[in-house]
């Protein structure tokens, strides 16, 4: 998923599991994504789901995962949007998780600092295998879709 949807789910995940945090979200080069992540009302609702609401079968429903009952209190959550850092180590040294693509560099960095890494995708052929070395490694998971990772996360620091 795109980074700026990961975050917003993160954000609703976070606060409705009445969890406090600070996201810092590295954008790189794309300054455009760190502004409209500093410019955005975080403490608005968010829009209406877009689209027909459909009506889920009850084999489909039993399926479903439970839901986390709702917390005592909203979490506060700050969303800071960064562009192109030199000092990254700073961030992971103060960071409780790390939400990245497979890159090696990041993942060894993470991994000596025993940082919980959720990966959200990797370049096939290059990346791929580092993957199966976290997840397998029992450093962290895996996961492609923005609810997913939202979810994951916030469970994560829910305990």
């Amino acid at each position: 998923g795109s980074l700026g949807e990961i975050v917003t789910q993160l954000h609703a995940a976070l606060v409705a599991r009445g969890v406090d945090a600070t996201v810092a979200v590295v954008c790189g080069r794309n300054e455009a994504l760190a502004d409209q992540l500093n410019a955005k009302d975080w403490e608005a609702p968010p829009p209406p789901a877009a689209g027909p609401k459909r009506r889920l079968s009850t084999r489909l429903f039993r399926r479903a995962p439970p839901v986390p009952p709702p917390a005592a209190r909203p979490g506060k959550v700050s969303v800071l949007g960064l562009g192109f850092i030199d000092a990254m180590e700073k961030y992971m040294v103060a960071a409780d998780v790390l939400v990245t693509k497979a890159g090696p560099g990041t993942i060894a960095e993470a991994a000596a600092l025993g940082l919980p890494v959720l990966l959200t995708s990797y370049l096939p052929g290059q990346e791929a295998g580092n993957v199966d070395v976290v997840v397998d490694g029992g450093c962290g998971t895996y996961e492609e879709d923005p609810g997913s990772i939202a979810d994951t996360v916030a469970g994560w620091l829910a305990g």
